[in-house]
């Protein structure tokens, strides 16, 4: 495995990871990353490219994810991108998608870093696809989409399959986005399909709370009680 640093500014790091990221690359001693950038590495925000990361193993894995819980611990944070599909579907098997922040090309990594809305396919198995909502969810940002966002991650098919909704990592929600959750919801239920959606923020509780449409929303409290409810259909 060879890192490379493209750029680094107080606001934005660029890695570049390439070849195998293996038990054996990773054997050389202490951390590659922190080598690489030296003094306050993990306190950085850092987008990782890996699009010429060759091949993943498990270990491979388990240095992303103490990039990633050491970046967290620093106030800083770690999103990779443009990952080959050998590559992703490693990490697609673990459902690394679930813990790591992952984005499908430069752009999308750029854009959820900012802040901006983002879904983010994180699973999909035997009909089920588990789903992220991260950044703004407003009726402001919404309009900013160039396309209707949940169409865009799972295609006009998604909404015809049970979804599970994880909206943990929601930074802001107003009444156009709950109306846009409600939305989803009929859509997929007039498709055939059902959604959940689960781990709500306690901030953004009385947003829905306050909402004629949050009152029709299916919120669990966690993805096992989300899951359930798809059970019970």
């Amino acid at each position: 495995m060879k890192l490379t640093l493209i750029s680094r500014t107080p606001e934005l790091t660029l890695v570049a990871c390439e070849g195998h990221v293996t038990q054996i690359t990773l054997d050389a001693g202490g951390d590659p990353l922190e080598a690489l950038l030296t003094t306050g590495a993990w306190a950085d925000s850092i987008l990782m490219d890996l699009s010429q990361a060759q091949f993943i193993d498990s270990s491979g894995v388990g240095w992303m994810l103490k990039c990633h819980k050491h970046c967290k611990q620093a106030g800083g944070r770690i999103i990779y991108h443009s990952a080959p599909p050998l590559v992703r579907q490693t990490l697609e098997l673990l459902q690394m998608g679930r813990v790591l922040f992952l984005a499908k090309d430069a752009k999308a990594a750029r854009a959820l870093l900012d802040n901006q809305l983002q879904i983010q396919l994180v699973s999909s198995t035997h009909g089920l696809q588990r789903l992220r909502v991260t950044g703004v969810l407003t009726d402001a940002q919404l309009k900013k989409c160039t396309q209707e966002p949940l169409e865009q991650a799972i295609g006009v098919a998604g909404f015809a399959q049970r979804l599970l909704v994880d909206l943990s990592k929601l930074s802001d929600l107003n009444v156009g986005g709950v109306d846009w959750l409600l939305t989803t919801q009929t859509r997929c239920q007039e498709a055939g399909g059902e959604v959940v959606y689960y781990a709500l923020p306690s901030a953004h509780r009385a947003v829905i709370d306050s909402t004629p449409a949050g009152a029709g929303l299916k919120i669990a409290d966690n993805e096992a009680d989300a899951a359930l409810q798809l059970k019970g259909r």
